[in-house]
């Protein structure tokens, strides 16, 4: 017979199955020796299946033995004993059947506990107490095992790898095995599955991926999914599966890997972009084809009566690519992100800043915003300085009121403030939670360019009674000490805010543009940025920098996740209706105009006389706001019309006659003025508005001395407060902040000349 060396399974069990029969035959001992402390399987079957053989030939024994009488004679007693078997042949069959099945299943558990056993403690270096299989074993690979190690025992790292690698050279190619530690139950646990199938030889595009893959920190990386797309062809995608890493959690980690993976995908012949998304919690990274970032998107109006609690105050307004792993984010049906604005009671993003050089796009974004807000219910009260870009918002249903002359700019920014302030005080009083204040939407375009203005106008000095009169409203009203506080406070008050600028340098925003940026949660920037902007706009000198800027539209935008994206804003046509401007369109524009205008226009809520008054005054019916236990209006309706009705107004000044709006750019401080900037500036002593191009500025304890060159190259010397703004002209050399504004090469320091 064979001796017990075999490594086949069968083999191994028919020599164990065998060996009673042997030790009868030969004589030999009843256990050889052990040289280990394993088990010795016994089977159980041998005597069911001998008594069956022994039934079944009962017949040939007898007939053989009544031919020989001797034979006959001896074997009289064992002849009756087969006679009596014979009977039960069938049975006895069926019961060695059943023993032989269950002497199989048993001698697999053996060999798995002694093989188990064996790798546990050369991989480990610990003896198992325990090794439990689970039932049925399974024959190469066992399906399910615990192996329960000493108190203390402690398995991870190289050595689980080292088990596991173990376990799944037993296993062949035909399964895999999963092995888990639990350390509070100081035991392995081990689950077999079948195999993912690796795809890295189904393409060469996959070979090299998978090849790259291979050579990765990641363990047990594979290629386990072709994507065969219908309309893209095979090759449209991979899915990568990888064991459980926990460094793929973060985002630089994943930032790295995606950039590796790029790099060894071609570009596709069907000019789409490759993305790699990231799923920690399933182990594994898919690589599609995105769709591109689309040229244009109408802006598609929504009926009031589509929109619930979730959606009412979330205004779509840009679409990005197609990012797999943004699970959360709204989409479209190409899969790509599309950003969105939540001016909602709970949002922690309320206010938007977009910023943008003429015919970036800024305008139809702001369009977009602000006929979104109406058809929500939202009333607007807007400010457009130069009387072209929100000129169609002018009697549009909902927006309570449009200004463009500084005297209506003051007041607006004055009744506002008051607002904010009357609301503080009527939740104060009557302990109204911030969601039962009625939302409404302040829109400024070219912020710095009115500070600017106003700024300037302030300063008059000069002999026209006109200015003259704007210069002490502004002193008396003092605007932009109030813009600063509506900025930071009417949030609270459910006020809203779109503010719209050229170029959104930290700076002028004030020392803090970091707050400013925190408090505008929601930004999108449509021009590429230099350093100081691209901080201000994302916190990160490097974003924003490579925008296509020739498509109409394209931007940086808060994307999902409050990180920048790259997308295309939605566009809205002008909706003048004005015939001089209606007949310009399409009749599909036309179509999406209409489809826009609210049914009903929203009214704003007033809390304070100021703005009732304002209002009234200028035609519009305002609702007064009510107490909240009487149900009674906080304010006498009859009162404010008969002060409206006596209101005098101031004449409508838009700015400075010597100065051409057209051609200004931005405002900017007087401390981040650079040489070669041409500029506007009012000059405190005559009253003058003076142009020309910075020769240089000297900044001084409490000033900017700045030599300015005029017309025919007419040089003069003019004071200014750091912090005073003034206007940059779009004919001179426009801020180039990739030196930093403000930096040793363009403003002097003239303290030591003092």
């Amino acid at each position: 017979m064979a001796t017990h060396g075999s490594h086949d399974i069968a083999e191994r069990f028919i020599e164990d199955l065998l060996a009673p029969l042997e030790r009868a035959v030969t004589g030999g001992p009843s256990r050889s020796p052990r040289t280990d402390r394993s088990p010795r399987f016994l089977p159980v079957s041998p005597i069911p299946v001998t008594a069956a053989a022994l039934g079944y030939a009962d017949p040939v024994l007898t007939t053989a033995a009544a031919a020989h009488p001797a034979i006959d004679s001896l074997a009289a007693t064992p002849l009756h004993v087969l006679a009596a078997i014979s009977p039960w042949s069938g049975v006895l069959a069926a019961a060695a059947a059943v023993t032989v099945t269950f002497d199989g299943l048993r001698f697999c558990v053996w060999r798995h506990k002694l093989v188990l056993t064996e790798q546990t403690f050369a991989t480990t270096g610990y003896r198992a107490t325990r090794v439990r299989i689970g039932f049925p074993p399974g024959l190469r690979a066992v399906r399910r095992a615990a192996i329960r190690l000493p108190r203390g025992a402690v398995v991870g790292g190289k050595r689980l790898e080292g088990f596991t690698h173990a376990v799944n050279e037993v296993a062949g190619d035909g399964w895999a095995i999963d092995v888990e530690w639990e350390a509070h139950r100081h035991r392995l646990v081990l689950l077999r599955r079948r195999p993912e199938v690796d795809h890295s030889n189904s393409s060469e595009q996959a070979a090299i991926l998978g090849e790259a893959l291979r050579n990765s920190p990641l363990k047990q990386v594979r290629i386990s999914d072709v994507i065969v797309d219908a309309e893209l062809g095979p090759n449209s995608g991979y899915i990568i599966s990888h064991a459980p890493a926990l460094t793929l959690g973060r985002k630089g980690t994943q930032d790295a890997f995606r950039e590796a993976i790029l790099s060894h995908l071609p570009p596709h012949t069907s000019g789409r972009l490759w993305t790699v998304g990231f799923y920690p919690e399933r182990s594994s990274i898919e690589v599609r084809l995105a769709a591109p970032l689309p040229e244009l998107v109408p802006h598609i109006p929504v009926p009031a009566t589509n929109l619930d609690n979730t959606t009412r105050y979330l205004i779509p307004y840009a679409t990005g690519a197609v990012d797999s792993s943004a699970h959360k984010a709204l989409k479209d049906k190409y899969g790509r992100v599309i950003a969105a604005w939540n001016l909602g009671y709970k949002s922690n993003a309320p206010h938007f800043l977009a910023a943008g050089p003429t015919g970036g796009g800024k305008t139809s974004l702001i369009r977009t915003l602000m006929t979104a807000a109406l058809e929500r219910g939202i009333p607007v009260l807007a400010i457009d300085l130069k009387m072209i870009e929100l000129a169609g918002f002018a009697g549009y249903p909902g927006v309570a009121a449009l200004v463009y002359h500084l005297p209506d700019i003051v007041w607006l920014i004055s009744v506002v403030h008051a607002e904010m302030l009357a609301r503080r005080d009527f939740i104060f009083t009557h302990r109204v939670p911030n969601e039962a204040m009625p939302l409404f939407l302040v829109v400024m375009d070219e912020f710095f360019v009115m500070s600017a203005l106003l700024t300037a106008a302030g300063k008059y000095s000069g002999s026209d009674p006109t200015r003259q009169e704007l210069a002490r409203l502004i002193a008396d009203e003092e605007p932009l000490s109030k813009l600063a506080q509506i900025l930071a406070l009417i949030r609270s008050m459910a006020g809203r805010i779109i503010l719209g600028v050229q170029r959104p340098d930290g700076k002028n925003f004030g020392d803090d543009g970091t707050s400013v940026r925190d408090n505008f949660g929601s930004r999108a920037s449509l021009s590429n940025l230099g350093p100081q902007g691209a901080y201000m706009m994302w916190g990160d000198t490097n974003l924003g920098r490579d925008l296509d800027t020739s498509v109409p539209g394209r931007a940086y935008v808060t994307g999902p996740t409050g990180q920048p994206i790259q997308a295309q804003v939605h566009w809205t046509p002008d909706i003048d209706m004005h015939p001089a401007k209606w007949g310009l369109l399409s009749e599909g524009d036309r179509a999406l105009v209409e489809a826009l205008r609210p049914a009903t226009a929203p009214v704003i809520t007033c809390y304070s006389s100021e703005l009732a008054v304002w209002l009234l005054a200028r035609g519009h019916e305002p609702t007064i706001a009510v107490h909240p236990q009487t149900g009674e209006p906080i304010l006498d309706i009859d009162t404010l019309r008969r002060r409206a009705n006596v209101a005098a107004p101031v004449q409508n000044i838009a700015v400075a006659a010597d100065v051409d709006l057209d051609a200004v750019l931005d405002g900017v401080y007087a401390d981040e003025l650079k040489a070669g900037m041409y500029i506007q500036v009012v000059d405190e002593e005559t009253g003058e508005t003076l142009t020309g191009t910075v020769q240089s500025a000297r900044r001084r304890k409490k000033d900017v001395l700045v030599d300015l060159a005029g017309q025919g190259r007419a040089r003069q010397q003019i004071t200014l407060h750091p912090k005073e703004l003034v206007l940059l002209n779009s004919s001179g050399d426009v801020l180039d902040d990739a030196a930093g504004p403000g930096s040793d090469d363009d403003i002097t320091d003239g303290e030591d000349q003092l």
